[in-house]
């Protein structure tokens, strides 16, 4: 529909409205091709926040991953056993890690899966590593007892060593591995009404999904 602000004579061009689809951009454009204002749906909103957490607990789980194959590789060495303030500033940055992550989980679950943080919470919930000084507390993050963990090295080393390494670093790792291969896509809470308009755009998405230092591209927009 055309709406005239004003006549020729006037000198003020006609303009018209136009709406993308959702994700798209509502604005006036000027019948010589001009566009005179331009705003993003709230559809498209909402995605740039989506897109935004995501990028940040992606860039988070990829510091995980990091340190928890730092303390993988720091026990890889059977016949070296390393000192012990060796130990704990890999076993403090992996517990920092994780924690980082489901924080960044907590405040982005409208936007993201709730899965990923169950998932990860498993991937820590043991009696075993409750017993070397490693646990969860009641908010989902780990509590890391620095004089336990000091005694079970003392007192059982070989099987401290064990259960860090070859149990809770590496299913962080793993699980970190896995997020970081997947689409970003997948990340996403289908059960927000809103998002579930995003997930139709699925197939073109994927293909944008980078993650720059400015955020994630989304349909070569954000």
């Amino acid at each position: 529909m055309i709406y005239p602000v004003a006549n020729e004579r006037r000198g003020v061009t006609a303009v018209s409205s136009v709406s993308y689809p959702q994700f798209g951009q509502t604005a006036n454009r000027r019948h010589d091709g001009a566009w005179l204002l331009s705003y993003p749906t709230p559809y498209e909103q909402y995605a740039r926040k989506a897109a935004s957490r995501i990028t940040d607990i992606l860039n988070a789980i990829r510091q995980l991953q990091a340190s928890a194959d730092a303390v993988t590789q720091l026990f890889a060495d059977k016949a070296a056993r390393p000192e012990e303030q060796d130990i704990l500033g890999p076993v403090r940055r992996m517990v920092g890690a994780y924690n980082e992550v489901q924080g960044l989980l907590d405040e982005a679950r409208i936007y993201v899966s709730s899965e990923i943080a169950v998932r990860f919470e498993r991937a820590v919930r043991s009696f075993e590593y409750e017993q070397l000084g490693i646990g969860l507390s009641r908010n989902g993050l780990l509590l890391f007892d620095e004089l336990r963990f000091k005694q079970a090295l003392d007192s059982r080393y070989e099987r401290t060593s064990s259960a860090l390494a070859q149990g809770l670093a590496a299913s962080l790792a793993r699980e970190a591995r896995r997020l970081n291969e997947a689409p970003a896509s997948h990340m996403l809470n289908k059960k927000v009404q809103a998002l579930q308009q995003l997930a139709a755009y699925q197939s073109t998405m994927d293909a944008s999904w980078q993650l720059p230092s400015a955020g994630i591209l989304l349909n070569n927009r954000i």
